[in-house]
């Protein structure tokens, strides 16, 4: 025989109360959770990486904005989503020395190049690869942004899409996507 119970509308209410209560828990530990995941994604690539100078966003903020270059070394369709204002698209497969060839007058013009994609991977990997290549040459200041885009989304800082401005940011895929904290404000495709 099924157990009835009756309850008052006072204890409904309470009862709904504490169930949202404890999901609102469930849901912010989750995402702390995956906050501290691209902290350990962070310390990760700065051990794979330790030639590649690694820059926090609040000391890329800190640098006047005509001193530095901004490289997003995503694919086209991230870039497309959204990136940081005022930074070039670079193709991720680009050798060193193919980067300087398309870049080397640019990144001599200024005190600063960061690179970024979505993490620090690949953006690592390319500062890595350019560094190399100036074997013959002053190295100039070559930075990765640590935690790249995603930690720049999730600090809520400024993105763009084109010259507009966007909250979105590709989420690379459903695996790394999870290390954005407002995964709602993910996208694979442009607004």
């Amino acid at each position: 025989m099924p157990l009835s119970i009756k309850l008052s509308k006072a204890e409904t209410s309470k009862l709904i109360i504490g169930f949202v209560s404890l999901l609102a828990c469930t849901l912010f530990a989750i995402s702390t959770a995956f906050a501290d995941k691209l902290q350990a994604v962070e310390v990760e690539v700065t051990q794979d990486y330790p030639s590649v100078n690694h820059i926090l966003s609040r000391d890329l903020r800190s640098y006047q904005k005509d001193d530095v270059l901004l490289f997003d070394v995503r694919e086209e369709d991230e870039f497309a989503v959204s990136h940081l204002p005022g930074a070039i698209q670079v193709d991720p497969a680009l050798s060193g020395m193919e980067f300087l060839g398309k870049y080397g007058d640019l990144i001599a013009s200024k005190p600063h190049s960061v690179f970024y994609c979505s993490v620090g991977v690949r953006s690592s990997e390319m500062a890595m690869r350019v560094r190399e290549a100036l074997t013959d040459q002053p190295a100039p200041s070559l930075h990765n942004l640590q935690g790249g885009i995603f930690r720049w989304h999730n600090e809520s800082l400024p993105l763009r899409r084109g010259q507009a401005k966007t909250d979105f940011v590709h989420p690379y895929n459903w695996r790394w996507g999870r290390l954005v904290n407002r995964r709602d404000l993910t996208r694979y495709e442009p607004e």
